[in-house]
């Protein structure tokens, strides 16, 4: 898992740390990265929850349900949320990267795909 003491938000910083032009930011009080002024991720006031940019939300809540799922409050917004205490690095970074691309200018895409 991502997180052995329950801080979760160190390993989400680290992997974000990967991707042009992402500033860490907040979004309701707590931590967040946003990519063109759009909310990528960020941590949900539990600490133990990521709100995750999807456009293929169907697709993960069907590979992994213990992993990823949604409340009503995301029924209507392309996001998911992400239990990040079941969840292993490798995983999330897979997820977190195919919803940066989602997000991503053509010019961040190539900056990139050419680092």
């Amino acid at each position: 898992m991502i997180a052995k003491n329950g801080n979760y938000w160190p390993a989400v910083r680290d992997i974000m740390a990967e991707f042009p032009q992402t500033p860490e930011s907040t979004s309701y009080g707590t931590p967040a990265f946003k990519v063109n002024k759009k909310l990528l991720v960020r941590l949900k006031e539990d600490g133990q929850t990521l709100v995750l940019h999807s456009d293929d939300r169907d697709v993960l809540l069907k590979k992994d349900p213990s992993v990823f799922f949604f409340t009503e409050h995301y029924a209507n917004y392309p996001f998911v949320l992400v239990r990040l205490h079941k969840i292993p690095k490798g995983k999330l970074r897979a997820a977190i990267i195919q919803s940066w691309k989602e997000l991503a200018s053509r010019k961040q895409l190539d900056a990139y795909m050419n680092k």
